[in-house]
């Protein structure tokens, strides 16, 4: 194996990467010694390139199969008590313990089998089938002391860590769901509970039955359920994905047809909304004592083992379980393109703390999406003045608009439909404003905030819609179609004056007291947004091979300066090596591309990196977190850091063939 000696790499070496819009124009390597030196070395692409020529591995090596989970069940467990978890995955045949990083568990592997007709029979033959899938079962004791709330769950191997599943901690009772024969329901001691359960076949319904009260409210949500984005890739802003589970309420009653068949109740939503539901959950005021069921089903009678669900059910004198709980600790997710965060003064604040600035102090101050890092603190922000204006009727026309200030956060309501809310605003000539919009109360799909500005003329200059063009359709025309809604849009105005700023909703058919939004207006703030390591929430590294990785940063209101980046904390015989593969915008298909993508889409740059574990790399036996950061460069110096993500990271054998 070729490997690249590179004296001026350290631990405390930087890539650092110089690119205009259209290329990369200089790649040099930014050092810095244990007395705070800075030595500086400029490299030429080509020159690069032939360097990283060298083989960092064989040709002919094939990537190993890493452990991983694709389901665990129950989802949660109630403190103080002594549950059984199962896991289910690929290439778990050596798992050996359970990794958390919170207190408060304690556990111990009691099998590993596969789970497939296949696997046995190979296990049979004297040849086990490696690839095939496994069931995991994990004893594990929840201490009274643990953190409420969600916490990731990850395997450990000879291969390598797993994944992540999350797992919640409540104080509420815990009932786990069983199988039953004939579809029996299953009864509940009391209000309120939480419920485990699973459709482990298709067309399979779980029933629950449980004694209710003349006059009680109750309430049934489904916290969880199967599906869900896929981590590790850069989106811009959220789509809600529609609900896979199907709840239904039945009294004691049935028909003169067939009296033991139980009546079907239906839930104050079902009778009062025509609009396609978010969340899968149902309230109902309890007219007569007696028993109810509650059915549990998939909405296309989908069942498979790895259908798990969690959901709560309780009534009106008993709050709801807490669903927010424990932030991912190894996550840093940046929310700047959502409708859910709070936009406003503190947020302004926020986004100056992912911008370079001279001022901002010597290295070693470190910022994580907004607080420090372990060590650091954070130069204080110039905080801007910031108008609050509350939005009032009559506001509909041009005449009747409310004048706002730059910048201000507008607070208003579409009151009904039909409503447009209209405010009017200065621009100096060349002026660069951002408008961002949150809805703190009906989200998406319910309340769709259409945002525009039109000129003194009555003409459109932009709006928040997504819009993409097809070059050709069916006639061989141009066409251009909406795609999404947007939380933010940015706009250089060429010309100043007076412009006016129109917030409805997008079908002008729904309003009321819950569609409210906070508008903010505001200059433009060149700053990093989402940072992305693609596709690797965990790194199982091969001793003596090398791992590529791809980072994905968002360059957001035209932030064109110099960023770095750079591993902490890697453990022995790691090293972090440089590559020349950079890109600026990710490609587009040419038959459907983005309608002025400068006003809804941020720049995305693209930079791979290279992660090599020497031969002589000692092997771990639980992973090692490391850290990922970016590191502003100002005028050759090493600014503010932001951390980008913690990793999990083993260093691992070459598997066997098989």
């Amino acid at each position: 194996m070729g490997t690249l000696n590179t004296p001026f790499l350290g631990d405390e070496s930087r890539l650092f990467i110089k690119s205009s819009p259209m290329k990369v124009t200089t790649v040099f390597i930014l050092r810095e010694d244990r007395q705070h030196n800075l030595a500086v070395i400029f490299l030429p692409v080509g020159i690069l390139a032939c360097l990283l020529s060298f083989p960092l591995c064989p040709a002919a090596a094939e990537e190993q199969p890493e452990p991983t989970l694709s389901s665990l069940f129950p989802l949660g467990g109630q403190r103080g008590t002594t549950i059984q978890v199962q896991f289910r995955g690929k290439h778990l045949h050596e798992v050996n313990s359970l990794w958390v990083r919170s207190d408060g568990f304690q556990a111990r592997i009691k099998s590993v089998e596969p789970i497939d007709e296949a696997a046995v029979q190979s296990t049979e033959n004297g040849k086990e089938n490696k690839s095939s899938d496994y069931r995991v079962i994990v004893q594990m004791h929840i201490d009274s002391s643990a953190p409420t709330g969600l916490h990731p769950l990850r395997l450990v191997s000879e291969q390598g860590v797993t994944n992540a599943l999350e797992f919640r901690v409540v104080d509420q009772p815990v009932i786990v769901e069983t199988d039953v024969p004939g579809h029996s329901a299953f009864e509940l001691p009391r209000l309120p509970v939480i419920i485990q359960g699973r459709l482990a076949k298709s067309g399979e319904v779980d029933g629950y039955v449980f004694q209710a009260l003349e006059g009680q409210d109750l309430s049934v949500e489904v916290l969880r359920e199967p599906g869900g984005g896929l981590k590790g890739s850069l989106t811009f802003h959220r789509r809600p994905s529609p609900p896979e589970v199907r709840l239904a309420l039945f009294g004691p009653k049935g028909s003169w047809l067939d009296p033991e068949r139980r009546s079907r109740i239906l839930f104050s939503e079902e009778r009062s909304t025509s609009l396609v539901p978010l969340h899968t959950k149902g309230t109902h005021r309890v007219t007569r004592s007696g028993q109810l069921m509650l059915s549990v089903s998939s909405i296309f009678g989908k069942g498979h083992p790895d259908f798990s669900y969690e959901l709560q059910l309780f009534s009106g004198d008993h709050g709801p379980v807490e669903k927010a709980g424990q932030d991912d600790p190894l996550g840093t997710d940046w929310l700047g393109r959502t409708f859910d965060r709070e936009v406003g003064a503190d947020w302004t604040s926020l986004l100056e703390s992912r911008a370079p600035d001279e001022n901002r102090g010597p290295p070693g101050r470190s910022v994580e999406t907004g607080s420090a890092e372990a060590g650091g603190t954070i130069p204080p922000s110039r905080k801007r003045a910031i108008e609050q204006t509350t939005e009032s009727e009559p506001n509909d026309t041009r005449n009747e608009a409310l004048t706002v200030s730059v910048p201000s956060v507008i607070a208003g309501t579409v009151d009904g439909s039909g409503d447009i809310d209209i405010f009017q605003f200065q621009v100096e000539p060349g002026q660069g404003l951002a408008f961002e919009i949150e809805t703190p109360e009906i989200k998406l799909p319910y309340f769709n905030p259409r945002v525009s500005v039109v000129d003194a003329q009555d003409r459109e200059i932009f709006t928040n819609i997504h819009r993409r063009l097809a070059v050709y359709n069916s006639m061989g025309e141009e066409e251009r179609y909406p795609r999404s809604l947007l939380p933010k849009v940015i706009y250089n105005f060429d010309t100043g004056g007076q412009y006016f700023l129109r917030v409805r909703d997008i079908t002008s058919r729904y309003g009321g007291p819950g569609y409210a939004y906070r508008l903010l207006v505001r200059p433009q703030i060149p700053h990093i947004g989402q940072v992305v390591l693609e596709q690797t929430e965990h790194l199982n590294l091969v001793r003596g091979q090398a791992r590529k990785l791809t980072i994905l940063t968002s360059r957001e209101e035209e932030f064109t300066g110099d960023v770095a980046f750079s591993f902490q904390g890697l453990p022995p015989g790691v090293e972090f090596l440089p590559t020349a593969e950079v890109t600026e915008t990710p490609p587009h298909e040419l038959a459907d591309m983005p309608v002025d993508p400068e006003l809804i889409l941020p720049k995305v740059q693209k930079t791979t990196i290279i992660l090599l574990a020497t031969a002589a790399a000692p092997l771990t036996d639980i992973p090692v977190v490391v850290r990922l950061r970016l590191q502003f460069i100002v005028n050759g110096k090493p600014a503010a850091k932001l951390l980008v993500r913690e990793i999990p990271l083993m260093v691992v054998r070459e598997s066997e063939k098989t």
